[in-house]
């Protein structure tokens, strides 16, 4: 998302391209499977692939919340729903 809304910021591309200064090899592994691995294939895997599809509104969508949607008034904002 970071991406989307600041296109090219540079603090956003250091994160990508960050590495833990540790040397402990678990701690740097454990970086790369829990934060870089998973950061990269949602920059270059997932995001274009929504943006091409003008989905990126899926992004935070909840499943299942058709009564979130059907919420939203003529106007665009949400409004209340009896329940």
């Amino acid at each position: 998302m970071a991406l989307d809304i600041t296109p090219g910021h540079p603090l956003v591309m250091k994160y990508l391209e960050y590495q833990p200064a540790s040397t402990d090899s678990d701690v740097r592994a454990r970086w790369k499977k829990m934060v870089h691995d998973p950061v990269y294939k949602a920059v270059h895997r997932y995001l274009p692939v929504l943006k091409k599809h003008n989905m990126m509104d899926q992004v935070f969508r909840v499943p299942g919340s058709r009564r979130a949607r059907r919420s939203v008034g003529s106007t665009g904002h949400p409004q209340a729903v009896a329940p």
